[in-house]
């Protein structure tokens, strides 16, 4: 099993053993959940020597990275730089451009109707690019 594989079962059962604590969801704050979402990225960054993070949804902030351009959608991260809780929903082992595309256009063309299947199909690329999802309390 790589490196990353491990982190991401590490990550998932953390969140199990949180839900069953907490009567079916992770609990707040958990930061046992917090530090394997972190673990995953640093073992992204550890076996590929890149980690990019991203978010599927973007707020005003995302937006402004690298002047407003689709570019600031998914940003590299170095190590020793802390991800704060709920600071990236994704980890990659390298830039996508379809990854970020699918981010764009989902944001500048909301539409509530397609919501979840548009949703999927970044989830989707996320996993064909060799990504994995992060979880936050």
């Amino acid at each position: 099993m790589s490196v990353v594989e491990d982190a991401d079962k590490q990550l998932v059962s953390a969140m199990v053993a949180s839900a069953r604590e907490h009567d079916g969801w992770p609990g707040e704050a958990d930061s046992t959940i917090n530090n394997a979402s972190r673990s995953l990225i640093a073992a992204m960054l550890e076996t590929h020597g890149r980690a990019f993070l991203g978010n599927i949804n973007l707020d005003g902030k995302a937006r402004q990275k690298n002047g407003g351009t689709i570019e600031g959608v998914v940003w590299e991260h170095f190590d020793g730089v802390l991800v704060y809780n709920f600071g990236a929903d994704f980890v990659l082992p390298a830039d996508d451009a379809e990854l970020r595309r699918l981010i764009w256009e989902r944001d500048a063309d909301y539409r509530p109707a397609e919501e979840s299947n548009r949703i999927a199909t970044i989830i989707d690329r996320a996993h064909a690019a060799g990504g994995k999802l992060l979880f936050w309390t």
